[in-house]
């Protein structure tokens, strides 16, 4: 199942995201591999890493642990969705890095997960869509990356579309 959804955040989620996420203070680090094993990188922040990787400390951000937070149950919510665990939390902001794509893949590969994109730009550049893919890596559903909207889907392989112009950020939350 993939559901998109450009009307789920309230305004305060909505502020939040323009100005903590996309504000001039929120920092992001380098990132040589946008996935594990490829050299694509990009800015991120990680707020949970990826279980695969975690060490001890599962919350790695002192920003909005509830505001993150919320806007994942805010989604679960609407779409009658369960959760029970965030996986994996972070902001990745992503540019023309010179590569046209990031490889197929899948978050977490031994875990069954959920997965919820959050784009939180207006892009520059709408052909650096997400790419969703079936189990036998066919191309399922396209989508284009527009401002507050979210894109949920299973452990779907998928891949995205560097922006050749301007930057595109997105939260990533994986869960249980």
């Amino acid at each position: 199942m993939i559901v998109e959804d450009k009307n789920f955040l309230t305004q305060n989620q909505k502020d939040f995201i323009s100005n903590v996420v996309c504000g001039d203070n929120f920092p992001f680090y380098l990132q040589e591999e946008s996935t594990i094993g490829a050299s694509s990188p990009l800015l991120t922040h990680n707020l949970i890493h990826r279980p695969e990787v975690r060490k001890d400390k599962y919350w790695n951000s002192n920003y909005h642990r509830d505001d993150f937070t919320d806007i994942l149950k805010t989604f679960c919510i609407k779409h009658s969705l369960p959760f029970n665990e965030i996986l994996r939390l972070c902001v990745n902001f992503s540019f023309n890095n010179g590569q046209d794509k990031c490889p197929l893949h899948i978050d977490h590969p031994e875990i069954k997960h959920n997965q919820l994109l959050v784009y939180c730009n207006d892009v520059l550049d709408k052909n650096s869509k997400t790419v969703i893919c079936n189990k036998n890596k066919k191309k399922i559903k396209e989508v284009i990356p527009e401002i507050y909207k979210g894109v949920y889907f299973e452990e779907n392989p998928h891949y995205h579309y560097f922006p050749k112009k301007g930057h595109r950020i997105v939260l990533v939350y994986t869960w249980v």
